[in-house]
């Protein structure tokens, strides 16, 4: 059985994460994980990722995002899993 099998995640985290660097730290990890999809600020403090890859891949990912880059401090990571569905090609701040 392959673990190539690509699947997706949406994802919120909570805690202090704007305004630290912390969609270009997810911007780096994703792209080095060859995840595709995107990262963005929202307006009620949080950050939404939506990433596609290998549930492997992904899983580390969201390892990483609970750790943060080191001015950040995350309070909660919420995970939802899907299955793949968009056309993405790249991982992108939006």
């Amino acid at each position: 059985m392959s673990n190539n099998k690509q699947t997706a995640v949406n994802i919120i985290i909570k805690g202090k994460v704007q305004g630290v660097g912390y969609r270009y730290f997810t911007l780096k990890k994703a792209q080095e994980l060859h995840i595709i999809g995107w990262v963005k600020n929202q307006s009620d403090g949080t950050v939404a990722l939506f990433g596609q890859g290998n549930k492997r891949n992904l899983e580390l990912l969201i390892a990483i995002l609970k750790q943060g880059p080191s001015f950040s401090k995350v309070d909660e990571v919420i995970v939802n899993w899907e299955h793949a569905q968009a056309e993405y090609i790249d991982f992108v701040i939006i």
